[in-house]
Parts: structure tokens; sequence; C-alpha cells
């Protein structure tokens, strides 16, 4: 790569140096004369300083912009070596401008450079050359008569530079994958075997993403980037301000833990949940358990952005807590899914890890709550089938010591070809950890071989194309990626299915308090993106992967799609437009076929890699 600054127009940046070394220099009595009277104007140009900074710090933006584009168009021009020359050059000039158009969308004074003028180019030596040129306007200095300060870049990229392959491995380990996810394991280690053949030391790297409906960051991933004062949008919000227990009598009412309140409505008072709540604070809270490192999806817009977390509470993650479900029983009229009449128990959702038949809270004498069971007891009525469901579902103080089995949170082990994990507790379906970029190919086998399936949940193929993304950028909170200048990005986005929401109807007679499994983008009833129906939550989560897809090839990153045992052609379509081309775009109907799939892109990366 080499970086050409061409002559300036208008004002050039460094302009502004010259001018105070000629008049530091001169010593002439009329110059100090007219410095002197003229010396309220000089004060004013003094802010040439501020323009000159400004011009200096927009050209390095720029010269990145046109740095990144001239790179991906040089790395298509190797990618297609075998098409004609006129395709290769059409194909290689349309990605540079859309990677510069992506890369000079980011530039925070773009809207004060005017008059932009682009030209990307392939020369007869097969190098792409990227010019840009405009005017940036100045602040101070449109009061000397100065409106605008020329900025112009010139970057190329040279044929057989060798640059690092950086790869992600993307893989569904959601419970549909529980008969195949051997081969799954396999595929990808022939994937791992074909790319490394050869490859010089230093030269390559991959990274593993095993995903369900979130991933695992790590319980050691590095808290500046966590939300761990709950200030994030959706951070507990599940719990949040919601009424958890309802009083015998508003008279003489109970003291309660710090953040509680009473609510009053008419002459019925109830104990309402803090205003925030902290996961974290939950997790502290449990006995044999800790946060395992999986996270929930960003809010929008950032759940399709690289973005790094800072001072903006939305930007950063936000554990995953799986709530405990409500145990209830009821009028058999009132559940379904029973065969017995009368009495009969049962539990909203699959993840239940707290005997929640328990009031938590005092239940005798005059400041006592009503009963959680169905039974008058010491005068002392009880509540409905659905505030027992609600309360339950809502209630934070069960949390307080609660025992978690970790046999049951973890899942057993598998057997060949059983029925994968599911696990129950607050880390329930919380996948293998992701392995970030590493030159230890042992260390990525291993990852790999460490996979499982997750039963319930669903699939979100979107957060894990999210992730595959991050890895494989320089910027936090992964850093292990190199610049585009330095490396070529690779994501495998491999996947069984459609996206997936579980739903969960168990009750008829009451209130849904969840109507699905927890997930990466909480309950259906949270209501966290406007939608309270599976279709159409699916519907948004692929317009979301969609969406990252485009961003994350606008940033350079080459995706390669694999779907597995999947005949829906909208689904098929969608993973075509997710993918650098259709050639990029990859379906296995079988084991073998996905064995072979994964290692034919292995040979072309390899291939690839062998050509630049």
């Amino acid at each position: 790569m080499q970086s050409i600054e061409r002559d300036q127009r208008n004002v050039p940046a460094n302009a502004f140096g010259r001018f105070w070394r000629r008049l530091a220099q001169d010593r002439r009595a009329n110059l100090a004369i007219i410095f002197v009277i003229a010396l309220p104007a000089v004060l004013s140009l003094s802010g040439f300083a501020i323009d000159y900074n400004r011009s200096i710090s927009f050209r390095v933006s720029l010269q990145n912009a046109a740095d990144a584009a001239a790179l991906a168009g040089a790395r298509d021009l190797n990618t297609n070596i075998n098409l004609p020359l006129a395709r290769r050059s059409t194909s290689a000039t349309e990605i540079a401008e859309k990677v510069f158009d992506a890369q000079y969308a980011i530039i925070n004074e773009r809207a004060r450079f005017l008059d932009l003028e682009v030209s990307i180019d392939v020369t007869p030596e097969q190098e792409l050359v990227v010019e840009a040129s405009g005017r940036l306007l100045t602040t101070v200095g449109a009061l000397a008569g100065v409106e605008s300060v020329g900025v112009n870049v010139v970057a190329l990229a040279e044929s057989g530079a060798q640059y690092t392959h950086e790869i992600a491995l993307v893989l569904d380990n959601t419970g549909s994958m529980r008969n195949d996810i051997q081969s799954l394991r396999d595929a990808a280690n022939d994937l791992v075997d074909a790319v490394q053949e050869g490859a010089p030391s230093g030269l390559l790297k991959f990274a593993v993403v095993p995903f369900v409906t979130t991933v695992n960051v790590g319980d050691e991933f590095p808290t500046e980037f966590l939300d761990t004062s709950a200030d994030s949008m959706h951070h507990g919000a599940w719990f949040e301000g919601r009424d958890v227990a309802q009083l015998s009598s508003c008279a003489n009412p109970p003291s309660l833990p710090p953040g509680y309140t009473i609510r009053q409505a008419g002459s019925t008072c109830f104990i309402v949940n803090p205003a925030k709540v902290n996961v974290f604070d939950l997790f502290n809270g449990l006995r044999n358990t800790d946060w395992k490192g999986c996270v929930e999806a960003l809010p929008e817009p950032y759940d399709v952005e690289d973005v790094t977390p800072s001072g903006d509470p939305d930007t950063k993650f936000v554990p995953y807590f799986g709530p405990d479900a409500a145990i209830v029983d009821g009028p058999q009229n009132q559940l379904v899914n029973s065969a017995n009449s009368g009495i009969v128990s049962l539990v909203d959702g699959r993840n239940s890890w707290v005997g929640d038949l328990d009031n938590y809270w005092n239940t005798n004498g005059a400041n006592a709550v009503r009963h959680l069971n169905r039974t008058t007891t010491n005068g002392v009525q009880p509540l409905t089938l659905a505030q027992r469901i609600n309360y339950q579902s809502f209630n934070i103080v069960k949390y307080n010591n609660a025992n978690v089995n970790p046999l049951a949170e973890s899942g057993t082990p598998i057997p060949p070809l059983g029925t994968g994990y599911i696990g129950s507790g607050p880390n329930a379906t919380c996948p293998t950890e992701i392995l970030p970029l590493t030159d230890d190919f042992d260390a990525v086998r291993a990852r790999i071989n460490a996979m499982v399936p997750w039963n319930a949940g669903g699939t979100n193929t979107q957060i894990g194309a999210s992730w595959g993304w991050k890895v494989l950028s320089p910027r936090p909170p992964f850093t292990e990626g190199l610049g585009l200048d330095r490396a070529r990005k690779i994501m495998v986005l491999m996947t069984d299915g459609q996206n997936e929401v579980v739903t969960a109807n168990h009750f008829t007679g009451a209130a849904q308090p969840t109507i699905s499994d927890y997930h990466g983008l909480g309950f259906l009833r949270f209501n966290r993106t406007g939608i309270t129906n599976a279709p159409a939550l699916v519907g948004y989560v692929n317009e979301r992967l969609e969406l990252t897809c485009r961003n994350a090839k606008a940033d350079g990153v080459t995706i390669y799609t694999v779907i597995f045992r999947v005949n829906d052609a909208p689904t098929l379509d969608l993973y075509e437009r997710c993918a650098t081309s259709a050639s990029h775009a990859y379906s296995a109907a079988s084991r073998s076929q996905l064995e072979d799939v994964f290692r034919e892109i292995g040979e072309s990366i390899r291939n690839l890699r062998l050509s630049l």
C-alpha cells in the first residue's frame, strides 16, 4: 500500500505553517508597524491553527477510507484471477467504491467537506488506485477570508502483497444440530486443515464463534465493555417496576428491602420491584453459579454495527440472565396440556430452577402479603391464578441465596446422536465460549471439538454474525484483528435452519407472562423490539441479519454462508444476499455434503492466500 499526497487546492493545509514561519523571520520595521496596526486581524488568524489541525485530522480519515478501498479492490482483483481483465477490473472498482462509501460515511466532519471527487482505476500493472479530493470548510479561518482548505489523497494497492488471513467460523450450536454436531465439528476441522496447508508462519488466524440465540464472550470479558451499572435500556427491564406481591391490608405496611416501593390502587396495596435491577447483583446472590459469559443483543442501531462500547450505555453489553419460570397450580380448565381433573400444577416455561411455590415475603401478621397458594390461611386470602403467575415471574427476592444445580445448568454429556443439552438456570442455553483470533491451531480445533448443541430458546443467526464481525475487526472489544491494510477478513457463517423463536403458551385462563423461551432478545412479552408474535420477530431478525451482513461486507469482510438441510427458498435467498456473492453461498443436504462444502471453502481460501 502506498499513500500519495497531491498538491492541495484552495489553501493547502501546510500553508498555515509557512505563513507563521515567514512572519517570524521577517525583521523589516515596516512589517512590524503593520503587524501592530493589524493585531486584531492577526489574532483572528491565530485561529488558523485550529483549522490546520482539523484539516490534518480529516485528511487522515480520508486517507484511511482510500486505503481501505484500494486494498479491498486489489483483493477482489486477486480473488477473480481466472476472469477476463475487464470483468476483474469492473468488479474490483465496484468493491472499492462500496468500501470507500462505507468508510467515508463514518468520518465525523464529512458534512463540512464539499465538492468530493473520487476516482477509482485499475492500472495496466493491475494495481488499484483510489484518489479523493474536496474542500473542508474552515471555522475561524473564514474571518480572514479563507473559507476552505483543499484536501487530496491518493492510495495505491499493489498486487503480490503478503496479507494475514483472519477467518471467523460462526457456527450454529442450536438444538436442531443435536444429531449432526459431530459432522459440523469434522467439517470445520477440515476447513482449518485445508487453509492451514502451506500457510507461512504468522499469516493465518482463526476465530470460533458458536451461537444459539446468544453468544458466550467469556466470564473474563473486560468489564469496561459490560453494562455493570445497569444503565442500558434493556438491562433488567423484564423485572423493573413490576408488582411482585399484594398486601393483605394497606395499614401498617411492612419494611422493605432497598429500592422496593409500595403502590396503592384504591384500597389495594402492592409491593413493587426496584426501578433499576442489575442482573449482576442477581448473579451475586445465587449459590453454586455465576455469570457464564453470555450476552444479549444490543439495541438498535448498535445491533448491526461494529460499535466500540463507550459512554453511551446502550453500546455496552448486557449479561444474559435466564429468569426462573413460574410454577403455579389452579383449576384444570385454566391450564392446558393436562389430562387430570381438579387442581393441577404447571410450569410456565422450561427453565424452572427455583422452587417458587413459596412467598418469600411475610405471610403472617397485620402487614402480611396475600398467599401465593390457593387456600385461605390465617384469614389471609389467596391470590388469583393470574396474579400468582405474574408475581412469581417478576419476583427477584427468590434469587437471594437461591441454590442452582451446576449440573442442571450446564447440561449433561451428550451421548452419540443424543438429544443435546437443555440445562436449567440463569445460564441455560449459553453455548461454548468464543475463541478470539489466534494462530494456535490446536486451540482452534479444541474449541471446535468442544461445541455442543443447546435445546430451547430458538435460533438467532444475526447475533452470531454480529460477533463474527466483531472478532475480525481491530476495534474493541476484541482487538486481535489487524487493519485492512494488513489482513484479509473472512467470515464463514453456518446454520441449519431458519431463525426461530420458541413459543410457549401454557395458560389459557390467565395472562401469559412470557409467551416464549428466553433468548437474546428477551421474552416475546418483553416487547423490546415492539413485536409480540413469533413470525413477525423472525422477520425482524432476518432483516437485522441482512443489514449486519451488508455492513460487515462494506467494512471489508468477505462472507461465505453455508445452509444445512434447508429447502426453503426465502431462507436460501436470505443467505445468498448475506454472502459476498452468489458463488460464496453454499447449501448442503447431508453430512457428507456439509463436509465437502467446508473443505471446498477452505481450499478456496487457501488458493486466494497463495495468489496474493
